[in-house]
């Protein structure tokens, strides 16, 4: 591992928190191979941020656009997208009970069987990227006023297609990269 690039994150996040004071006082910044790039903490359960040493080539901009895109998800009070499936099964939970109970007819309960898995798709890959877009404007107005870079899109993109350079997986319930570019671009750019 290049202990100078990691130093690097170290210090732009210290630069965010300490210094600009963007990045709340309580929040701490973990190095984890668990996840792909960069996540903060689930529920807020813990202060965390989490960086994988492969966004450790990204340069300073890209890694400062990436910590305040996760501070974001805390200053807007997001869940993390992991809760939405949890909450499309709470949701389908009654229907389910009420199939069940009453009627008999096993043609109810295929299809109230099938309506998990369709809640569950739609909550994973849908209402999460709503929080990814509020988050990308969170950065990017930030990163405008407080680094005064013109174009945070340009950053954004240069991110985004370092982290994805490696693949995605299947089920990433991110919006495409060339979305979040064009909503900063359309947003955040020409204002």
């Amino acid at each position: 591992m290049d202990y100078q690039n990691q130093n690097k994150v170290i210090q732009i996040f210290k630069e965010l928190q300490k210094d600009k004071k963007m990045i709340a006082s309580q929040r701490v910044l973990e190095l984890s191979s668990n996840i792909s790039s960069f996540k903060s903490s689930f529920f807020k359960l813990k202060n965390i941020i989490y960086y994988n040493p492969s966004v450790l080539g990204l340069d300073d901009d890209s890694i400062r656009f990436c910590l305040l895109h996760e501070e974001g998800h805390f200053v807007n009070k997001q869940f993390g997208f992991y809760s939405f499936p949890l909450f499309s099964l709470l949701g389908a939970a009654p229907f389910l009970i009420t199939t069940f109970l009453l009627h008999s007819n096993s043609v109810y309960q295929i299809i109230s069987i099938l309506i998990v898995p369709f809640a569950f798709f739609l909550s994973w890959k849908f209402f999460p990227q709503f929080d990814e877009y509020k988050s990308d404007e969170f950065a990017a107005i930030l990163v405008k006023e407080h680094y005064l870079r013109k174009k945070p899109s340009e950053i954004l993109k240069q991110a985004l297609d370092f982290i994805y350079a490696k693949g995605s997986f299947p089920l990433d319930p991110h919006p495409s990269p060339e979305n979040r570019v064009k909503s900063i671009k359309d947003k955040i750019d020409d204002k």
